[in-house]
């Protein structure tokens, strides 16, 4: 019996709830906060494309270098600008005008929001 791949598929199924419970949280904030619904929908999707970015950047990228101790400075830059490069090739046009119109530095702004989502992963257990 493979302790570690079982270990691995436990830890990546509790990451997804924890991550939709996060989402959903802020899904809520957003609903009760933000008057304007074109806006609640922007900044759902938004949300939306940033936590299925790192999800999909973790598993794809992330968790193998991990598991092979290779997950270094180097490599935690290179996964955030994979991750930085797919929030860019999936953002939706409505998010892109708004961010456009309401961020001066996107790149910036995409960082530090995926940083945050990271670090939501991390505080979540992992």
């Amino acid at each position: 019996m493979d302790y570690n791949a079982i270990f691995t598929e436990l830890i990546i199924g509790i990451i997804g709830l924890v991550l939709s419970a996060i989402g959903a949280i802020i899904a809520v904030l957003i609903n009760k906060y933000v008057a304007n619904e074109n806006l609640k929908t922007t900044l759902a999707s938004f949300h939306d494309l940033i936590r299925n970015s790192v999800l999909e950047t973790y598993q794809k990228y992330v968790e193998e270098l991990k598991d092979k101790n290779m997950f270094n400075e180097e490599a935690q830059k290179n996964a955030l600008y994979a991750c930085l490069t797919l929030v860019k090739a999936n953002m939706p046009q409505r998010v892109e005008t708004w961010l456009k119109t309401n961020v001066s530095d996107i790149d910036d702004y995409l960082i530090s929001n995926i940083e945050a989502q990271i670090g939501a992963l991390k505080n979540s257990g992992k």
